[in-house]
């Protein structure tokens, strides 16, 4: 495993290589990155592709005409969710078993939160200066987060489930939660 650092739009970007040739995971919620198999990617189920049309419909709202078309894949190798770069663009894949784990203990909108958290990494690359260039890459993601929950219109409760989600599962080397907590209130407010 190694760090790949890359510019793009004018900062740069961390990312780790592993693997597959050609492979980077910008953003891994959790452990096991090193393990990600791109060929063992699969459709995702119906109640995940539910999760990413709430998040792809509040999305159409901030970046249109640039919308990036990000697919979302499970995979049984992947960490929890990530952001991948490949060959064919930037993808999110899920682990199955983080999905269902999240989901019996925290709900549907604690998965929505961690799935905004990484599309934020994908729209942060395509509008840079929207929340500016500052700060990680990591905390960008969060404001975008919060931008995309506060498009999405989620029930208070689904809400807090949102931020719950975010919050138990950082991407390794992330900041605290209270510096997080307010890069996506920075993000909820500044699209609410």
């Amino acid at each position: 495993m190694r760090k790949l650092l890359t510019l793009v739009n004018g900062f740069v970007f961390s990312s780790l290589l592993f693997g597959a040739a050609g492979v980077e995971i910008v953003c891994a919620l959790g452990p096991g990155a090193e393990n990600y198999n791109p060929a063992s990617d699969q459709r995702p189920t119906a109640d995940a592709m539910e999760m990413a049309a709430t998040l792809s419909t509040a999305m159409s709202s901030i970046c249109a005409p640039k919308c990036p078309a990000i697919p979302l894949f499970r995979n049984t190798t992947a960490a929890n969710v990530m952001l991948v770069f490949g060959s064919s663009g930037a993808k999110v894949v899920y682990s199955p078993a983080f999905f269902q784990t999240i989901y019996d203990t925290y709900g549907e909108g604690a998965l929505i939160g961690v799935l905004a958290h990484e599309y934020g990494h994908a729209l942060d690359e395509i509008y840079p200066q929207k929340f500016g260039t500052g700060g990680t890459p990591e905390l960008r993601a969060d404001a975008w987060a919060g931008c995309s929950l506060a498009k999405s219109h989620l029930s208070p409760a689904r809400l807090d489930a949102a931020l719950t989600g975010i919050s138990k599962y950082p991407a390794p080397g992330n900041p605290p939660w209270q510096i997080r907590l307010s890069a996506f209130k920075l993000g909820f407010s500044k699209c609410n």
